[in-house]
């Protein structure tokens, strides 16, 4: 078969070529755009031990369409204390959720999360070090990001929710 995009019988362009064409061209029209992983690499401990300095992430591009899971891990670029930062966090409440953070539990729509269904690096470790509680109530734009080191509140529990559109990347493999 021949796979050349010019019709050798005749010196014109093959059916194959404008069929390629016609794909490329609506692609163009309609703006579709393709996006790559993007890799990270870790520079501090808030996300021990889960990852620590010197691993690196892989991340699909965040679209604003698209959902989150519950515990995933995603990459997100707020602007914190005036300036674009980006950190790798886990994902703890999703949009339009209550949540309920104590001294040593995390309650979300009233339910209690125990020790168990928490992600492993999060068992067994204080919340807060100083303060009783925080509750939110998420938009429906919104995000509960926390770091696997809770000692480091570098975090939702700090800076408060976070709006999706500060979400840049979902993670899809980490290289240790």
């Amino acid at each position: 078969m021949n796979a050349s995009l010019i019709d050798d019988d005749h010196g014109t362009f093959s059916f194959r070529f404008w069929v390629l064409l016609l794909i490329a061209s609506i692609l163009m029209l309609t703006g579709c755009k393709v996006e790559y992983d993007k890799k990270y690499r870790v520079t501090n401990s808030s996300m021990a031990p889960t990852l620590v300095p010197g691993d690196s992430v892989l991340a699909k591009p965040f679209d604003a369409g698209s959902s989150l899971n519950r515990f995933q891990l995603v990459v997100v670029s707020p602007q914190i204390y005036g300036e674009q930062q980006v950190y790798i966090k886990r994902v703890i409440g999703l949009p339009g959720e209550d949540i309920l953070i104590e001294t040593n539990s995390l309650v979300i729509n009233g339910k209690v999360y125990m020790q168990i269904a928490l992600p492993e690096a999060l068992r067994n470790q204080a919340w807060f070090d100083s303060r009783n509680s925080i509750r939110y109530h998420l938009q429906g734009d919104e995000i509960f990001v926390i770091g696997d080191n809770l000692r480091i509140v570098n975090d939702s529990r700090s800076w408060g929710p976070l709006r999706l559109k500060f979400v840049v990347g979902v993670v899809r493999d980490v290289q240790h």
